[in-house]
């Protein structure tokens, strides 16, 4: 494989082939939830409540105080415990900030991250992209792709058998698909 190339991911020809990984007995979040914290921050359930006025939270941070966002969050991180919130929120900020966003959420670009900005009490979350821009001009939630609707790791498990009349097809790609789009020989 090409050094200078990182449009291609091991992980995802790992995925499509079913070969699993040494994390696997390792409990991991719902790829389901993370894609609904990104649509959140996206603004697409209309719920999304961002900082105001805020120097510290200047441009595009959401506010994971507010209560859709905090139905959200507490399934990443148990906030229920005041003496353990400061801890909590560190716990939720390392691990989805480690997530692989673009797998997760089928988006081939831009390279996608998710930030985590805890401030005394105050918390917020926002997506941008990961290529390099002027500070403050980066692509952050609503500027960036939304989850394509043919994505078919939100339909494998969650569609009902579609009916005859139905011309709805849900088309995921092969391990070949995913092998030549990866540039290996098929």
């Amino acid at each position: 494989m090409n050094s200078t190339s990182n449009s291609h991911n091991p992980r995802c020809v790992a995925d499509a082939l079913g070969l699993g990984w040494l994390s696997d007995d390792v409990p991991t979040v719902d790829p389901q939830l993370l894609r609904g914290l990104y649509r959140h921050a996206r603004g697409e359930d209309g719920q999304r409540h961002l900082f105001q006025n805020n120097q510290t939270f200047a441009k595009g941070w959401v506010n994971l105080e507010g209560p859709h966002a905090s139905s959200l969050i507490s399934v990443f991180v148990p906030l229920d415990e005041a003496d353990k919130v400061k801890q909590a929120r560190r716990m939720a900020q390392t691990n989805l900030e480690s997530q692989p966003w673009n797998d997760i959420l089928s988006i081939d670009s831009p390279p996608i991250v998710c930030k985590i900005k805890i401030h005394g009490t105050k918390w917020g979350l926002r997506f941008q992209s990961a290529e390099p821009a002027m500070r403050g001009r980066e692509p952050i939630n609503e500027d960036l792709p939304p989850i394509p609707a043919d994505d078919c790791s939100d339909n494998i498990h969650d569609q009902p058998e579609a009916d005859s009349d139905s011309t709805q097809k849900i088309s995921c790609p092969t391990a070949e698909d995913v092998l030549r789009k990866a540039g290996m020989p098929s």
